[in-house]
């Protein structure tokens, strides 16, 4: 997380976030962090086939470092995002709680 400040990367992607903290950006949230979740898992897709093609050559150090950069870089990153959206789902309200429109 410190790299990715320091390099620039949150403060470059603050701009395209909706999200300000309040219940009423919840959905821009909840957007923004399926967005960022499928981002990573091509990414982790597009590793994992790297390790393969590394494994046909036979460059199992080249394996192990692809794998463990995914999981690192990817993976973890992808469980967060889900694990983001089930906090989420706990703040929605309830079907029953959702406010009947104004009569006309």
């Amino acid at each position: 997380m410190r790299l990715l400040r320091r390099i620039g990367w949150e403060r470059a992607m603050r701009a395209s976030r909706a999200f300000d903290g309040t219940r009423a950006t919840l959905p821009a949230f909840d957007r923004d962090t399926r967005r960022s979740e499928l981002a990573h898992t091509v990414l982790a897709g597009a590793g994992l086939l790297l390790a393969v093609v590394a494994a046909i050559a036979g460059a199992w150090t080249a394996v192990a470092w692809h794998a463990a950069l995914t999981t690192v870089l990817h993976v973890y990153p992808t469980m967060l995002q889900r694990a983001m959206r089930a906090r989420l789902a706990r703040l929605r309200p309830a079907p029953d709680d959702v406010a009947a429109p104004p009569p006309a």
